[in-house]
């Protein structure tokens, strides 16, 4: 009578391939992760200044009076900002007297560190004023 053989486990070579496909998964995972790290710090970085510069534009729309000013500063942590305020010319054609409004650029800037240069989110809004009677 023959006996069949039968073999019960995994040959040194087949958990050999399975370790070193494992291993390449995990290495990726891993590199996924980081990565995703990497991103969220980012993310964190770029909200913050957005949040800074917001705060400053705000505050700098606020104002009832306006002139061709320059100023920069620090928030809190890394970041600071610069900022500068121009009247906007509406052109030859127009008399300006004539024109109801004065319109004024407000630039904003924000500057943080990041690697080897700094990082940068400009800001940039028009404001309009309207004339009173003893700036005319």
């Amino acid at each position: 009578m023959k006996t069949k053989h039968i073999k019960n486990g995994f040959t040194l070579i087949e958990i050999m391939v399975s370790m070193a496909i494992l291993g390449i998964a995990i290495t990726v995972i891993i590199e996924l992760f980081s990565g995703g790290l990497c991103l969220a710090r980012k993310s964190g970085e770029y909200s913050r200044a957005v949040f800074y510069g917001q705060q400053l534009l705000e505050e700098l729309c606020l104002k009832k009076e306006f002139s061709t000013m320059r100023d920069e500063g620090k928030f809190e942590g890394d970041y600071y900002w610069k900022y500068a305020i121009e009247p906007v010319s509406l052109g030859a054609e127009n008399n300006e007297s004539d024109v109801p409004v004065e319109i004024f650029r407000i630039k904003v800037s924000v500057f943080w560190p990041g690697g080897d240069k700094n990082k940068t989110l400009p800001f940039e809004v028009l404001k309009m004023l309207v004339k009173t009677e003893d700036t005319q």
